[in-house]
């Protein structure tokens, strides 16, 4: 699962997700990523949604 995901299914776009210059900051990081690593944060992030 990626990020586009997790915003499609919450309606919104990444810059709405991260607000736009911090959104854009954690694309960079994302894309230097493993896949592996992508998939442990898309967990992460999913679980702390959860939560609210």
């Amino acid at each position: 699962m990626n990020m586009t995901t997790i915003c499609d299914t919450l309606g919104i776009t990444l810059a709405e997700f991260f607000g736009y210059e911090s959104g854009m900051r954690l694309l960079e990081n994302m894309k230097k990523l493993t896949e592996e690593e992508r998939s442990h944060l898309a967990d992460f992030i999913e679980e702390i949604l959860k939560r609210n």
